[in-house]
């Protein structure tokens, strides 16, 4: 048995592992043989045959009883697996701690439990004394297990409830759930074995892309609306209304409160908290290849850890940061990120990176003007921070614009050919920082369940 084992009982639930077969093991014993154990043991009580029938009699009550045994082993019995900690970095050691209960009268001698872990995690190879070891393991560690199957064996008494955990590392950024669990156990004697399943991980293992050191690239050196940076202009920010006030002339129809207005008489506008107007909008380009179909995992996960580690710089220099991409998003997740400040902002950015599918949905310059038009701040007010491994023109040209327009803007390019910078553009080359280390072969999506 690995793990600690405790005591317990809990009614059933959603974790009860479901029986799916019945069969015998690899010292089976095939059922003519109790027919006859049968046959025999009637033998020998007809013809007052002692040894006869107590041989017979042994036999059918050892396979009856290992037959029934298996068959109640899977009973009222509860597997539970969770990640030890919700979201983690990519490179960072986690845990998967496993819990098995028994909650019958029946002890269970043996069982197995195995399952799948989802590629882009890996798990750590066990010490000689079953333990999971406590030092820092490298992600290309030759010495670590394919990290494909973890597999546990356990022995639990009556109504007993045993728990372990089993180390991995999550090796590439994305969401992540653990699928069915196998589980095998049967008799005392091993004659008879049954398979059952677990119900998968409901809730995810979120492994943000690690933000990167950039030497030498800064934001621009003041506010997007020209001011200096020690004493940035102040304007109403209205994604933060903090009252209501009574009209003034000047004030635009669009702050008008009119149920203030019909209960005082007079007209009333809310008022909103002001802002240093210091916004930095990312624009990440999940494109990789000539077409849509055609992409280069590893030049995306490049884009992906620029854009991570921009936003990690802007965060911590103060500025409200958004995000707008075109990659694919799994279920839930948002492609326009409306700009923000503090950590909470930083972690609703990873998160949205964090779940980037490698095809694009739609070119960039097209969603820029469906949708985060009228829900971006306007440009005189913006950083524009392009995130790119293929340079799009429309893209390009839509910065222009935006630069002609009041904004500022600078491109973190992580692509394979030359890219110079542009007079409205400087371009930072953060390849060789942002590219996945030697060895490790992007996954294929981004969101990988077993």
């Amino acid at each position: 048995m690995s793990g600690t084992a405790r005591p317990a009982f809990s009614p059933r639930g959603r974790h009860d592992v479901r029986r799916i077969a019945h069969s015998g093991g690899i010292h089976a014993v095939p059922d003519p043989l109790l027919l006859v154990s049968t046959l025999l043991a009637a033998a020998g009580a007809l013809g007052h045959s002692l040894p006869l029938g107590a041989a017979g009699s042994v036999v059918l009550a050892i396979v009856s009883c290992a037959k029934l045994w298996s068959r109640l082993a899977l009973e009222r019995l509860a597997v539970r697996r969770s990640f030890s900690r919700p979201q983690v970095f990519a490179g960072d050691r986690l845990e998967i701690e496993i819990s098995v209960e028994n909650r019958k009268t029946l002890p269970l001698p043996w069982l197995k439990l195995s399952f799948v872990l989802p590629e882009g995690l890996l798990a750590c190879p066990k010490a000689p004394d079953g333990s999971c070891p406590t030092g820092p393991v490298a992600p290309e560690d030759p010495a670590l297990s394919g990290g494909r199957v973890i597999q546990e064996s356990f022995s639990l008494s009556r109504r007993e409830r045993v728990s372990t955990s089993r180390a991995i590392i999550a090796r590439q950024r994305g969401c992540y759930r653990l699928g069915h669990a196998h589980v095998e156990s049967g008799d005392l004697f091993g004659l008879y074995e049954a398979l059952g399943e677990s119900s998968g991980l409901r809730s995810e293992l979120v492994v943000f892309p690690t933000p990167k050191h950039l030497p030498g690239f800064s934001l621009p050196p003041r506010a997007p609306d020209g001011a200096s940076r020690g004493r940035p202009s102040l304007h109403e920010d209205y994604s933060r209304p903090n009252g209501r006030r009574e009209y003034q002339p000047g004030d635009p129809l669009r702050i008008v409160d009119w149920k203030a207005t019909a209960q005082h008489g007079v007209p009333y506008v809310r008022t909103y908290e002001p802002s240093d107007g210091q916004r930095v909008v990312l624009l990440l380009e999940s494109g990789t290849g000539d077409v849509s179909w055609r992409f280069r995992p590893e030049r995306l996960e490049a884009a992906v850890t620029a854009a991570a580690s921009g936003a990690f710089l802007a965060i911590e220099e103060g500025y409200e940061v958004g995000l707008l991409t075109n990659g694919l998003g799994t279920t839930g997740s948002r492609r326009i990120v409306l700009p923000a400040g503090g950590r909470r902002q930083l972690e609703v950015l990873l998160h949205t990176l964090a779940r980037i599918q490698p095809m694009p949905a739609l070119p960039l310059h097209r969603l820029y003007e469906e949708v985060a038009r009228r829900r971006l701040p306007p440009p005189r007010h913006t950083t524009v921070l392009y995130v790119t491994a293929r340079p799009d023109g429309s893209t390009i040209d839509l910065i222009e614009r935006a630069c002609r327009s009041g904004a500022l803007a600078r491109c973190l390019y992580v692509g394979e050919q030359p890219f110079r910078s542009l007079p409205f553009l400087p371009v930072y080359d953060a390849s060789a920082q942002c590219k996945p280390p030697p060895g490790r072969r992007p996954a294929r999506n981004a969101r990988l369940y077993a």
